[in-house]
């Protein structure tokens, strides 16, 4: 099951945690509480297996099966792929639209998500079909009109013993440990844990480029193409190959394990392969909850959860089939293709973007130098799409396009949104209201409280009929999105209760490290840092979660007089280009600013145009001033915006128009904010770097990811 996340709220430039201590001689060690169990057994002291590995999913509301025991429900609703192609088809006639989360938020949010998502769940697949019928003449999988055509898919195994009664209604099996605790590399068994092991060093295996392994071991991992099992990478989860981003985070993780091996062994040089095994496991675990609960759930709920009050033995922390089937599944955060940038944030010569539909079980692509770096940089320097009904074509129309065609009637690839429907019928999900209910909240009685918006209003209509027959995952991503945030208030409540149960419910939490200080070091590490001490990238913004670029700048005459203040010119024309196209055109305001947002990554031209504004005392002819910047890394906000300052001065006696004082970006004159202010008129915010153009462009690279043509 591919999974992914959803952004979160940010107000750019906010408080980063500040740079880690040094490492301490007692960094690593394991102390008398242990390390996370393999396998999650022993987590909980009062109740050995609660939470680990091959045990069942909870739920927050009654199971919905049709017959109140295993039967899938949605037999009187349309088709998933019916209400698939209604309601998120982001194809506007033939043309796929930017479907921009508008709050900065970064690739790296979903690929860490689905990063985490195969930590803390595995739903055991089963052989029972339940096939998605294809609407007859579907444009995508029924073309000729042949009316008989379905997408294949199987029912998820139940649990033995379950799905016998009303009172004993069909239950799933977690295969995974519930636990945060980078079972995706070390695995949640002892067998799989061993065989990752190369037993020198506390070192986990790799491969040639300092590479996963391949699985030349046997290891069950997936592969629904046919590929060569031993051409597979081999990692603790079974779908480390599904694709290139995931791939490459667990590869991060696993140098990461290895160099925090290697720095133990320096200063531990009498511990054993196990206890240097153990300690840098238990600093990786540390990282990724760290950097799950410290940077990417505040970006992906728009807010902190509710302070840590410690370890409580009586919270499950097991996962809700509802987190899983239907909350967690917000792959509407996908663009349609991946990149490969390299350090300054340019394409990395020759290796060209991928369609989205390219980028499943490719183990061949991720082995090519530089790729993993390219990769990784290009996840901090793009922006997610929105978390809303709307997904690309290559999830909807193109997910696994090479998968084999099982028989005449069942068409090779899929539909992840029209899979995640029928997931959520095939193991009974409530409806979104009552789904409601159970989180605390009042039923929504109409569609428009829902959504404000009105064609999806329509939709939802259409289908449904009435609002009690909404299903979950349509109506989660259906939600208008909370003040700051990018998830609605149902959406919000689950992922909040489960990822404070997986925090309150483990025994292991960072916060709680043995020996003492563990927790601070870990506290304070980003994954910005982890980033660049694993790979060749070097530039990065301090939170990668986000990505805001932006450029602004002010026109403005010089002063009438000595000690004036200079002229701004209002109503004066500014285009931004790059290669020769031009991406947005604006007017300066009163204050003579301009502003350009998520402008992106790359060489850009900012061009003031002739005539300039009234406010210029003159509008005759002007050669147009250009200025060139790269911007090769995220901005802290827009006070960390780009800046280029026009400056132009009244012709000499008996010419026309106005002669430029240079197009001076880089300008000091006195308009300029002092460092870190924003110019006037433009959006505010705390900055990372100072905004002052002296400050910018006073080197080959200036701070902000800049450097000046």
């Amino acid at each position: 099951m591919l999974l992914s996340v959803t952004a979160g709220s940010h107000q750019p430039g906010g408080p980063l945690p500040p740079p880690p201590p040094p490492p301490s001689s007692n960094t690593g060690v394991v102390g008398s509480q242990g390390v996370e169990p393999i396998g999650g057994v022993g987590n909980n002291p009062l109740n050995p297996n609660l939470g680990a590995a091959n045990t069942n999913f909870t739920r927050l509301a009654p199971a919905n099966f049709s017959d109140g025991i295993d039967a899938p429900n949605g037999q009187n609703l349309p088709s998933a792929r019916v209400i698939s192609n209604l309601v998120a088809n982001q194809d506007l006639n033939g043309v796929e639209q930017d479907d921009n989360n508008g709050r900065d938020m970064s690739d790296w949010v979903y690929a860490w998500g689905q990063f985490i998502d195969h930590d803390i769940d595995l739903t055991e697949g089963g052989t029972t079909p339940m096939n998605i019928p294809i609407p007859k003449g579907d444009p995508t999988f029924d073309p000729t009109g042949q009316g008989n055509l379905s997408i294949a898919f199987d029912r998820s195994q139940t649990a033995p013993g379950t799905g016998t009664s009303t009172s004993n209604p069909a239950q799933f099996v977690n295969q995974d440990s519930t636990f945060i605790d980078a079972s995706t590399i070390y695995g949640s068994d002892a067998a799989t844990a061993a065989a990752l092991r190369t037993f020198v060093g506390g070192q986990l295996k790799t491969s040639a480029g300092n590479l996963l392994p391949y699985n030349t071991m046997g290891l069950p991992m997936q592969d629904p193409t046919g590929l060569d099992p031993t051409t597979l990478f081999a990692a603790g989860d079974v779908r480390a190959n599904e694709n290139i981003e995931l791939t490459n985070i667990t590869t991060l993780f696993v140098r990461e394990h290895n160099y925090q091996a290697t720095q133990l062994a320096k200063q531990h040089p009498t511990w054993t392969d196990q206890q240097l095994y153990d300690g840098a496991r238990q600093i990786v675990i540390g990282e990724i909850q760290a950097i799950t609960y410290n940077e990417w759930l505040p970006a992906l709920m728009g807010r902190p959860l509710a302070p840590y009050q410690g370890y409580n033995p009586k919270v499950d922390p097991s996962i809700s089939v509802e987190f899983a089937s239907a909350a967690y599944r917000l792959h509407t955060l996908l663009d349609d293709d991946i990149e490969f940038l390299g350090n300054n944030g340019d394409e990395l010569p020759g290796m060209l973007a991928l369609p989205l539909s390219a980028d499943f079980f490719q183990p061949s692509i991720v082995a090519q130098p530089g790729e993993i770096a390219g990769n990784l940089k290009y996840l901090a320097s793009d922006n997610a799409q929105a978390v809303d009904e709307k997904t690309v074509d290559g999830l909807r129309n193109a997910l696994f396009p090479d998968a084999p065609i099982i028989s005449n009637v069942e068409v090779g690839a899929s539909d992840l949104i029209a899979d995640d429907i029928q997931r959520g019928r095939d193991e009974g999900d409530p409806t979104y209201n009552q789904a409601r209910v159970a989180m605390g909240e009042r039923p929504v009685t109409s569609f428009a409280q829902i959504t404000s918006n009105t064609q999806l209003q329509q939709q939802l209509q259409q289908l449904y009929g009435n609002v009690n027959n909404v299903e979950l995952f349509v109506g989660l991503m259906a939600e208008d999105h909370l003040p700051g945030s990018s998830l609605g208030p149902t959406e919000q409540a689950v992922l909040a209760r489960q990822f404070e149960a997986l925090r309150d419910g483990d025994r292991f939490f960072y916060l709680n490290a043995d020996p003492a200080g563990l927790a601070n070091q870990l506290n304070h590490t980003t994954l910005s840092q982890i980033l660049e001490r694993n790979t060749d990238i070097t530039n990065l913004q301090p939170d990668v979660f986000y990505c805001y670029t932006g450029i602004q700048g002010t026109v403005t005459a010089p002063p009438p007089s000595p000690g004036a203040r200079p002229h701004p010119i209002a109503g004066a024309t500014v285009q931004l280009i790059q290669d020769g196209q031009v991406l947005q055109t604006t007017k300066t305001n009163a204050a003579g600013a301009y502003y350009f947002d998520q402008v992106g990554m790359g060489q850009f031209t900012v061009e003031l145009l002739p005539p300039l504004g009234a406010d210029s005392g003159n509008a005759g002819g002007l050669t147009p001033l250009t200025a060139s910047v790269d911007i090769t890394k995220g901005q802290a906000g827009p006070a960390d915006a780009a800046i280029i300052n026009f400056t132009v001065k009244p012709p000499p006696a008996g010419e026309s128009g106005v002669s430029p004082e240079g197009g001076n970006a880089g300008s000091s004159d006195d308009d300029t904010p002092p460092p870190g202010a924003p110019l006037p008129g433009m959006p505010s915010g705390p900055a990372a770097h100072p905004a002052a153009v002296d400050q910018v462009f006073g080197g080959p690279n200036g701070p902000g990811g800049l450097r000046r043509h």
